[in-house]
């Protein structure tokens, strides 16, 4: 039993003004603010459930405050000549801060109650307290230039500076340019009168942006106090100071067309990009030579992705009582970690701690992708057994045989190897409308093909040893199906154990799981009540209609959701299942009215 409250207090808004200083110049000023405060307590009493025993109650309070602003200023000149050429001049200057701190404790004794919470009721042998601060600020100027001539060309150039205090005096700084250029091929002359194509477009762009998602000060050496073999504490080095880090960018390169024929019943938009991560930001990552730097932030290594993604709108049916339209999304993309810290150096995924490594990626392979043993069945007999490379010392029938990849005829970390990648053959949506005099119709459906998931959460359900489960939790019901000698020797499922001395539950190909997926991700009808039927009241609109949201979805995948993206955005955990909560299917039945 726990009494826990929570009260938050937020207070934040915009303000903004508009001042027309000359005939076309416009200077605009914004000031945006966000104030948190925060109290959270909880009280839990002294139990005794079995043979777990609690004699004290136990009291913690927190107290916590966060305050961000940003000051905005622009200057915007908008100038026409002659109708055709068309230029926007826009500089401008940005401000943002954000500061936080908390302060926490904890006591406990026989005499506090939960009326009677107060910290200093309780022992002050038994103190604990916690605080913490933090700040972070950037500074940024933007200019930008737009101009296009007789609405068929179009050029775009911008140039944005940022200063952000994650970074020290040396690399403070980041510049970030932008140039984009369009033709508008259908409004020339020579596809005036152009009896199929009535829209064309080129259009091409390349910008960076930048990147400073680290933690804060890194650029210092950073001291934390740790517990003394001789007692009390002793400081050790938490972060190794590098003022050289800098901003990551993110340059890209897209190329696309549209195009509309047979008077937009067929419109198409493809772009084909290619992006450049570089100098992105990562821990040095430790070897033999270097044993002491594994909280050094530096710059190393490059991404690159490449990928296309097209749209394509159809007008499939059009009448005055019946209109029914299409739109799919087809989207495809690669990418590939080109340069990192040098041989022997990987981008790891890890979770739980950092205790499990799931991704491992090295230069000229794809970022993210599951790393681990192989699995080759099971042993089924003592033959197999005696025949098979040496395991474990206490690998027994009905464990699960892995691999020798290597041929030493050893299972050991030599034999691990790529068993899967999050990363799709393509994804798709398809959404389609339809409309029947007075009723309408949409339903969108959007899906994945090809792409894996590493069930991390089949670690807990599926297996009754250390390190993921025990002998009290609750497990799936594969386990009733687990290999037992001269019972069920017909399965997949590796004996139950205790200890698993072989390791059945290591890191390996046995999580492994398609996650493609088709959804119907909402379908809404909806009826437009009659013109004739609201002349005599207040409304000049009104439509009835009933909205499903996730209705079903169609997959192999044995866990709760297979859409599981990036794990706390992190691209190297892409496609990892911890047990995320599912989505849930809402039903929504309502009426929008106009006056």
């Amino acid at each position: 039993f726990n009494n826990a409250t929570t009260q938050r207090y937020k207070i934040n808004g915009n303000l903004f003004s508009d001042i027309n200083l000359v005939k076309g110049l416009v200077f605009r000023s914004e000031l945006g603010y966000d104030l948190n405060f925060g109290k959270n307590s909880s009280f839990a009493p002294s139990y005794t459930l079995g043979n777990v025993t609690e004699l004290l109650n136990r009291s913690y309070k927190q107290q916590d405050q966060s305050f961000y602003w940003n000051v905005k200023n622009y200057f915007t000149y908008n100038k026409s000549i002659n109708e055709k050429h068309n230029f926007t001049v826009l500089l401008g200057q940005e401000s943002q801060e954000s500061r936080y701190e908390y302060l926490s404790g904890f006591r406990s004794g026989q005499f506090l109650t939960s009326n009677f919470n107060n910290l200093d009721i309780g022992d002050i042998d038994t103190a604990l307290n916690g605080n913490g601060s933090g700040r972070w600020s950037m500074s940024s100027y933007i200019s930008r230039f737009n101009y296009g001539f007789s609405d068929k060309y179009s050029f775009s150039a911008s140039l944005r500076a940022d200063a952000s205090s994650n970074f020290g005096p040396n690399n403070k700084w980041g510049y970030f340019p932008a140039f984009s250029g369009a033709w508008t091929v259908s409004n020339e002359d020579f596809l005036a009168n152009n009896k199929y194509i009535n829209y064309l477009k080129l259009r091409a762009g390349y910008g960076a942006v930048g990147n400073q998602n680290i933690p804060a000060n890194r650029y210092q050496t950073i001291l934390s106090l740790i517990a003394s073999p001789f007692g009390g504490t002793s400081p050790t080095i938490d972060n190794l100071g590098n003022p050289d880090i800098k901003w990551e960018s993110l340059k890209s390169l897209n190329l696309g067309i549209e195009v509309g024929i047979f008077n937009d019943a067929v419109k198409l938009d493809v772009d084909y990009y290619i992006k450049t991560s570089s100098n992105f930001l990562t821990k040095q990552i430790n070897d033999e030579s270097n044993q002491s730097a594994q909280n050094f932030y530096l710059n190393t290594g490059e991404i690159k992705t490449k990928g296309i993604d097209i749209s394509i709108n159809t007008r499939n049916f059009s009448t005055p009582n019946f209109k029914w339209d299409t739109s799919i999304i087809f989207s495809k993309y690669n990418n590939e970690l080109t340069r990192f810290q040098g041989v022997g150096k990987s981008l790891l995924g890890k979770v739980q701690f950092d205790l499990y490594t799931i991704s491992r990626t090295t230069e000229g392979q794809p970022v993210g992708q599951f790393y681990g043993y192989v699995t080759d069945g099971l042993y089924k007999n003592a033959a197999e057994l005696a025949a098979g490379p040496i395991q474990e010392t206490g690998t027994a029938v009905g464990d699960i045989r892995f691999k020798d990849l290597n041929q030493d005829g050893k299972i050991d970390s030599k034999d691990q190897a790529p068993i899967g990648s999050a990363i799709p053959d393509f994804t798709y949506a398809v959404t389609n409308n339809f409309k029947y005099k007075n009723f309408n119709l949409s339903i969108v459906l959007q899906g994945s093909q090809g792409n894996e998931i590493y069930n991390f959460t089949r670690h807990y359900t599926d297996g009754i040893y250390p390190g993921f489960g025990d002998r009290y939790s609750n497990v799936s019901t594969r386990v009733l199906n687990a290999f037992e000698v001269g019972v069920n020797e017909n399965t997949n499922e590796p004996r139950i154990t205790f200890t698993d001395p072989n390791g059945n539950g290591r890191i390996s190909d046995r999580f492994v799981e398609d996650g493609s997926y088709l959804r119907i991700q909402n379908i809404s009808l909806g009826y437009d009540l009659p013109v004739k039927v609201l002349a005599s009241s207040f409304f000049t609109k009104a439509k009835v209609y009933v909205n499903v949201q996730n209705l079903h979805t169609f997959t192999k995948y044995s866990g709760f959701d297979p859409a599981l993206g990036n794990l706390d955005q992190n691209v190297t955990l892409s496609g990892i299942d911890l047990g995320r909560y599912p989505v849930p299917r809402t039903t929504s039945i309502g009426v929008n009215l106009e006056f």
